[in-house]
């Protein structure tokens, strides 16, 4: 049941007599509405950080906001630490500008915007060459390298540095015609900050969070923990696409078809998660977000020229439904809201996603983070306050973003009634495949008797050792084409679902504690080329912008988007 705000500030009166909170700024009824779109979206909890900068009545203003809970028994507060995932960017960003612009820890005029990754790293490379000798620190930071993603190459037990592995990727596009959106160049920048100035959380500790008086924002993930702050994430298990498309279709939305049931895994990795810490690595509350927010729309720590820089349109990146054509800087993504100019960028992990977004020419900056996968959430909540502070008429947000996910085509086709059999059969398919830059695939034939009878088709799988997926799930589609399912697993430290029933999922015994509950998710699905020398993926395996081209497994070997030999 959700409480109205006048309620809850009544109690809080009641419970802490002589303590007035400060005013909101915003009307009761919109606080409200932010609860209201928290338990439309079912999100576990819920912070938001919001700053105004002066105007002609008052000074400066910072308030924050929190709804939910932050894991079992905890209700979230301003001090709940969420991660802010790709948010974390504009810190790895922010490194860079320092180390160029104030020339900290480098001498003067050593590195510069335009200087050339392979004149400052010895190990960097990409397989394109003219994109490796010209590539800059503003191509990597813009996107405009010409790969795609490759989120799967990312390793749990890396052996190689990130600058290693993107030699043997596949480019999607052409260096610097095309944005695609790039976890691994982030790491590579960071890996620059460590080799210039100092391991990046340390340079962000004490040239960025320690000068703003960020105290409980860290990269470390078990630190964090340790604080009792750090929220516990939660993923969607059992959503059905198809049920949920007819049920919008019909007028009765089933709200479990279209959000699923919610699951604690209590974070995204079982280590500290630094491997990503350049693209995803800061941990972060509300309150220490209303001191970066204020730092975004009013530098005194940062350059200011970084932020302008940062802010400046380089690439046309994906165009966004709500907020027009979106043109990316610097970790930033730059587009418009109803008439308003924006500056803003999303972040998302398992169980955890976030939103920073400032309106520079009415001096807005807000923060919404979290504890769950449901992305739409952090957009609603946004779009109301926006709404409210600019003098909007407002809009249903969350009806309208519900609708639009429930109403995505559904890209997998049915198998064939009568489909021809593979050319190489499924148990001379298993064995090891290897890529130079990907974890191995040791493919084994399903034979448990009830995985198999669950199956359509003969299917093989095969462990991950890699950071966004466990394990990848092979499945026969039509001849010697087969359908592949990367899973996500994770083990929450309880024993129970949210509903505080015993979850349907056995001890996996595996890393995350005697009696963790392994919660599986399916991270992405698509299609391969499996043949007797190796298996190419297709169906944007590899995670090219929307704009550019699917491949598929009828064009061939030479077009697989990721090819694996087999050994």
């Amino acid at each position: 049941m959700l409480l109205p705000w006048a309620l809850l500030t009544h109690l809080w009166r009641l419970l802490h007599p002589g303590f007035e909170p400060a005013p909101s700024i915003l009307p009761r009824e919109v606080i409200d509405d932010l609860d209201r779109i928290r338990d439309a979206w079912d999100v576990a909890g819920l912070a938001v950080a919001l700053v105004l900068a002066p105007n002609g009545t008052r000074g400066w203003h910072d308030e924050t906001l929190s709804f939910g809970r932050a894991r079992d028994g905890v209700d979230v507060d301003a001090d709940s630490l969420f991660s802010l995932a790709s948010n974390s960017k504009l810190f790895t960003a922010a490194a860079l500008g320092l180390l160029i612009e104030n020339a900290t820890a480098t001498p003067a005029g050593s590195l510069a915007w335009d200087t050339r990754l392979v004149n400052v790293l010895p190990d960097w490379g990409l397989a394109d060459a003219f994109a490796s000798a010209e590539a800059n620190l503003v191509d990597l930071l813009s996107m405009r390298s010409g790969l795609p993603r490759h989120d799967y190459s990312h390793t749990v037990n890396a052996t190689q540095s990130t600058a290693v592995r993107l030699q043997h990727l596949a480019p999607s596009c052409a260096f610097r015609t095309t944005w695609q959106y790039n976890n691994a160049h982030y790491l590579v920048l960071s890996d620059l900050v460590s080799r210039l100035a100092a391991p990046l959380p340390a340079y962000i500790a004490a040239h960025v969070l320690g000068p703003l008086g960020m105290g409980t924002t860290t990269y470390d993930a078990a630190g964090a923990r340790a604080s009792g702050n750090r929220t516990d994430s939660y993923v969607r298990v059992g959503k059905d696409a198809t049920a949920c498309r007819a049920s919008w279709e019909t007028g009765r939305v089933n709200r479990t078809a279209c959000r699923g049931l919610r699951r604690g895994i209590g974070w995204w990795t079982q280590g500290d998660g630094l491997g990503e810490a350049g693209a995803g690595g800061v941990i972060s509350s509300a309150r220490d977000m209303t001191k970066w927010l204020r730092e975004l729309l009013s530098p005194r720590v940062l350059p200011s020229s970084f932020i302008a820089r940062a802010s400046t349109p380089l690439t046309i990146a994906s165009p966004h439904a709500h907020l027009g054509v979106q043109a990316y800087g610097l970790a930033q993504f730059i587009g418009t809201y109803r008439g308003h100019s924006i500056v803003y960028h999303t972040g998302a992990l398992a169980g955890q996603t976030s939103l920073v977004l400032r309106v520079p020419g009415a001096g807005i900056a807000l923060a919404v983070l979290t504890n769950d996968d449901e992305a739409g959430a952090h957009d609603a909540v946004a779009y109301r306050l926006l709404d409210s502070l600019l003098g909007l008429d407002p809009v249903d947000w969350t009806t309208a973003l519900q609708r639009e996910q429930a109403c995505r085509p559904l890209e997998r086709a049915e198998r064939p009634k009568h489909p021809v059999p593979p050319s190489v059969p499924p148990r001379e398919v298993q064995g090891v495949y290897v890529h130079a830059a990907y974890p191995h695939l040791d493919l084994r034939v399903i034979d448990n008797v009830a995985d198999a009878d669950a199956r359509r088709a003969p299917a093989l799988r095969s462990p991950l050792d890699a950071a966004f997926a466990s394990e990848i799930v092979l499945e026969h589609f039509d001849g010697d084409v087969w359908n592949w399912t990367l899973i996500s697993e994770y083990h929450s430290d309880h024993d129970h679902d949210d509903c505080g029933h015993a979850d349907d999922y056995a001890d996996a015994g595996r890393e995350g504690g005697q009696g963790s509950t392994p919660v599986r998710v399916v991270a992405q699905q698509g299609s391969a080329l499996v043949l007797a020398d190796g298996i190419g993926m297709y169906g944007d395996f590899w995670g090219a912008a929307p704009d550019v081209p699917r491949r598929w497994p009828g064009e061939g070997r030479v077009r697989a988007e990721v090819w694996f030999d087999k050994v």
